[in-house]
């Protein structure tokens, strides 16, 4: 099969009991067999691209607009990512206008390096929140958009893995490199060059320095 019609799933360790979530899923029907052992593969074991869509565009009806950020640290990640740009999404469901920002480390064939991306971008986005009332200057480092935080994600990813940097620029072919990372989003809706305590702070102003007293009665 082609790659862009290929199933994407995670395995997950147990099978759900709740089938009607493989409702929207359009191969797992040819497979269920519900008296199959507990030892053997199962559809119910898996976690399709399809039920992670199905929860945005939920999530996109109840509340738009909504910032959605997703990293996806494992093998053949990238391939999970492809229905966010497919022009059929597009022009149904208006993905490219979801605030939706997902990471993946590793192309559609690719292996990924463990798990060092997602510990450098988890690391860079404490650091860029923390408070730092001895700073001044005119920036703060919370001012940083999204798509600043992965760029430096990415480019200290890079530093820590030469010997795998220099292989890529050698190979013959994206299914030969290792671990190459690549982000996606809805092109239109902006989520790249939002702030980064914007999206991850909820923050609210303390309006009164001593505490209220209750009104309600005891």
């Amino acid at each position: 099969a082609m790659l862009c019609y290929m199933q994407r799933f995670m395995l997950m360790p147990y099978r759900t009991p709740n089938t009607k979530l493989y409702d929207c899923i359009s191969t797992a029907g040819h497979e269920m067999d519900f008296k199959a052992p507990d030892y053997l593969p199962s559809p119910l074991q898996r976690f399709y691209w399809q039920h992670i869509f199905s929860v945005m565009h939920q999530s996109q009806k109840i509340e738009p607009g909504r910032a959605i950020i997703c990293l996806y640290q494992f093998c053949t990640a990238g391939g999970h990512l492809k229905w966010i740009e497919n022009a059929a999404m597009e022009s149904f469901h208006r993905t490219q206008c979801w605030p939706v920002f997902m990471m993946a480390t590793a192309r559609e064939q690719q292996y990924s390096l463990g798990f060092s991306f997602t510990n450098i971008f988890l690391d860079n986005l404490v650091n860029v929140l923390k408070d730092d009332d001895n700073d001044n200057s005119s920036r703060r480092k919370s001012s940083l958009t999204l798509k600043q935080l992965y760029a430096m994600s990415v480019e200290k990813y890079w530093k820590s893995h030469k010997v795998e940097a220099a292989h890529n620029k050698s190979a013959a072919s994206p299914s030969f490199k290792y671990g190459e990372i690549q982000a996606v989003c809805g092109k239109e809706s902006g989520v790249r060059d939002v702030s980064v305590e914007k999206l991850f702070l909820n923050r609210k102003k303390v309006q009164d320095t001593e505490p209220r007293k209750s009104t309600t009665p005891m």
